[in-house]
């Protein structure tokens, strides 16, 4: 138990390391690439990216949850030969659904950039991410089989490789397109992308052929039908659900520039506001998720094992300290968000209508860190069913929310949009996660102590140390940040000794005194 412990705390550790490191490099990479290409040239390569995402979907089809779930627990029980043979049936479903993601951004990339994107510009563009799909949906399976075998540096090596690859490539290709219309500023930034997923599939491959020798017991390739159940029988269902709620996403966010139009904006603005929020404001708040998908993504193997086990009080305990933890960082980085929205967005972008935006997707980030772990943690016990319909009900009830809205609060309305959608999904997912195991958290230590350390650490900021307009980006406001972050540590780590202190004492009473 102990080890297992060291081991997760060890691969968490890297690929958090990894995460913030990319995730930090990639912001401010982002910020000139935007000081470069304009709100406008933002806007529409988002639109472009939300294809992308829909491809990535189609092309993966739920395969590294069915690689990471059947080779940990083929590994839990010691089958070496089970192991092998999940492997190679995941890789075959990852190619044939790789291969026909090509064919179908080759084929309707014309359609699909005239009637669904409504910008003919989006065309060169989406043919390019054709190319990259394959590699993609390949490196998808070996990304989760070294999450199964608990080695997730591999995977942290190649994500900082690929990073580093794709800003070296985009600076390139725009330096090309430099004084070129948007059609070709959109398509240096898609295929330095598609240069890094390439490269990144190849030495994620040379990495795999080369660990998986240490997997004993060879395993003949060739078709087995129950591991072909096995695998399909994880992926499809969760297939289904990405491709629905993918999908309703994709029409989601090509509904958002159209309804900003109703509000009385031109195209070229609408585009620009879009640009602000989703391409600018969101990789801020976003950014203190970096920590929360390197860590999350390693719960489903150490559930799913425990699960294999029958191991339910551990199952119990772990999702507990998961829900904890995840509750106390997102309301610790909420604090920081809020408090420093004006200085962020001026920081990265000039703009303070960025930091507007950043203030209000700020207040969200507890509910996401928890509905993610959430999710995760009803994948690694096999309820990923539960979570399909649930997520696909998020998409649907945001789509109707982004067509009510938008067109009368303008952009300013998907952030309500985004909040509503997220409480009821994470409300659903929460109450499934109680019902089929055995976590029950505390309301305290999940809700009233972070969100109350978060408050106060804001307020006593603000009050003891007020911002300097003078240096809203200077020296000033870095001992802001630190001091903020400082007592929120301090409120909450005090509110959590006085509850255990209090739990402590009420079991050494008598049961009849308590």
């Amino acid at each position: 138990m102990q080890q297992s412990c060291r081991r997760f705390l060890r691969n968490a550790s890297v690929m958090v390391a990894s995460a913030v490191l990319m995730r930090t490099v990639g912001i401010t990479f982002n910020a000139m690439v935007s000081a470069r290409v304009g709100t406008e040239g933002m806007g529409l390569y988002t639109l472009v990216m939300s294809v992308y995402n829909f491809s990535v979907t189609l092309a993966t089809s739920g395969v590294h949850l069915a690689v990471t779930r059947t080779v940990s627990e083929h590994l839990a029980k010691g089958d070496q030969k089970g192991a092998q043979a999940s492997l190679f049936h995941a890789l075959l479903y990852a190619f044939c659904f790789g291969t026909l993601t090509t064919v179908i951004l080759l084929g309707l990339a014309r359609p699909l950039g005239i009637f669904l994107l409504r910008d003919a510009r989006t065309i060169p563009s989406l043919r390019m991410l054709g190319v990259s799909m394959l590699p993609l949906s390949l490196s998808t399976v070996m990304n989760g089989y070294f999450i199964a075998r608990k080695k997730a540096v591999k995977n942290a090596v190649v994500q900082v490789f690929e990073q580093a690859v794709r800003m070296g490539a985009i600076t390139l290709f725009l330096w090309v397109a430099f004084s070129r219309d948007l059609t070709y500023v959109t398509g240096a930034l898609v295929l330095g992308g598609v240069v890094a997923e390439i490269l990144s599939f190849l030495l994620l491959g040379i990495e795999f052929l080369w660990d998986k020798r240490k997997i004993k017991g060879g395993y003949r390739k060739k078709i087995d039908i129950w591991q072909a159940k096995q695998i399909c029988g994880i992926a499809l269902p969760v297939a289904f659900s990405a491709y629905i709620r993918s999908g309703l996403l994709t029409l989601e966010h090509a509904l958002i520039p159209l309804s900003i139009q109703k509000s009385g904006k031109s195209k070229a603005q609408a585009l620009s506001d879009y640009g602000l929020l989703q391409g600018m404001a969101l990789p801020i708040v976003l950014y203190p998720t970096a920590i929360l998908y390197a860590v999350s993504g390693l719960l489903i193997p150490e559930f799913a094992e425990r699960k294999a086990r029958g191991q339910e009080h551990e199952i119990g305990i772990l999702g507990q300290k998961t829900l904890y933890y995840a509750a106390a960082f997102s309301c610790g980085a909420m604090a920081q968000l809020v408090t420093f929205s004006r200085e962020l967005g001026l920081l990265f972008y000039h703009s303070y209508e960025v930091g507007g935006y950043v203030f209000g997707l700020a207040l969200i980030l507890p509910l996401m860190f928890l509905d993610h772990v959430t999710d995760c943690m009803l994948k690694g016990v096999g309820e990923q069913l539960w979570t399909m319909w649930v997520n696909i009900g998020d998409a649907i009830c945001s789509i109707f929310l982004v067509i009510l809205l938008l067109p009368k609060m303008g952009v300013g309305g998907y952030v309500l949009v985004i909040m509503l959608a997220e409480g009821i999904n994470f409300a659903f997912s929460f109450g499934r996660l109680l019902k089929k195991t055995t976590v029950r958290p505390s309301l305290f230590l999940v809700c009233l102590l972070p969100l109350s350390s978060a408050y106060l650490a804001k307020c006593l900021t603000c009050h003891l140390l007020p911002m300097d307009s003078t240096s809203a980006q200077g020296g000033w406001t870095v001992l802001r940040m630190l001091f903020c972050g400082a007592m929120y540590v301090f409120l909450y780590m005090t509110g959590k000794w006085v509850y255990d202190e209090r739990k402590k004492r009420l079991k050494a009473l008598p049961s009849t005194l308590r």
